[in-house]
């Protein structure tokens, strides 16, 4: 091919990514890990909740095909994928892969208790038993221990927020250092909030299916950076 046109073909190439990044068409993204998805990457409000009705048709059947609704029952499965279309939410009790988990109460010595209470049922049904758990918690330091593993979650030198982060990525680690260690291939993200603030079991595709779709508000989506 002619060295000008080549040219003048790389350029117009460029000029079309470049327009494309300026006006958010083609932005390069990095999916976060599971333990990086307790901050809070995307700001409320950056992107705005959609509620096209024709990409929720095609979000919840690719889910559908990845295998999120698994934990639905069959004979409710249309009734929850009708709710999530119609209500444009994924994450609640109904699908059986989000928990409450409040940041606070899990850095105030809530660990073992919430793994045992709330996520100890989810791995169950994954076929992944939790070790026995035992935790201490003082004035200096707070450590939670799962079987002969130990995990520290903070000292009294860390910041009130670095308290709160410790507790969620903690908590975050040690499920899925279980679900590893299970060759399961679910992962626990954490899909927004601090106080009061959702978990979710999803595969790594599916965490990026939600994140890519661009259709729940970034107050309540699992988060990707940008």
């Amino acid at each position: 091919m002619n060295p000008l046109v080549n040219a003048i073909s790389a350029a117009l190439t460029s000029l079309c990514m470049q327009l494309l990044r300026h006006f958010g068409l083609f932005q390069k993204r990095r999916i976060l890990a599971p333990n990086e998805t307790f901050g809070d990457i995307a700001t409320p409000g950056v992107v705005p909740k959609n509620d096209d009705p024709k990409r929720w048709d095609a979000l919840v059947a690719k889910l559908r095909s990845l295998g999120f609704f698994d934990f639905v029952p069959p004979d409710r499965l249309e009734e929850v994928m009708s709710y999530c279309r119609t209500n444009h939410r994924l994450f609640d009790d109904e699908e059986g892969r989000s928990l409450f988990a409040d940041a606070e109460d899990l850095s105030e010595g809530g660990i073992v208790d919430w793994l045992t209470h709330e996520a100890a049922p989810q791995l169950k049904r994954r076929g992944v038993s939790i070790p026995r758990l035992t935790q201490s918690r003082d004035d200096l330091k707070y450590v939670v221990r799962v079987g002969s593993r130990e995990y520290p979650v903070h000292t009294s030198e860390d910041s009130a927020l670095d308290m709160w982060t410790n507790g969620g990525t903690v908590t975050l680690k040690i499920v899925n250092d279980l679900l590893s260690a299970s060759a399961h291939p679910d992962r626990l993200y954490w899909i927004h909030g601090a106080e009061d603030g959702l978990v979710a079991f999803l595969t790594p595709e599916m965490f990026e299916t939600i994140t890519f779709a661009r259709l729940l508000g970034s107050n309540s989506w699992p988060y990707a950076a940008k």
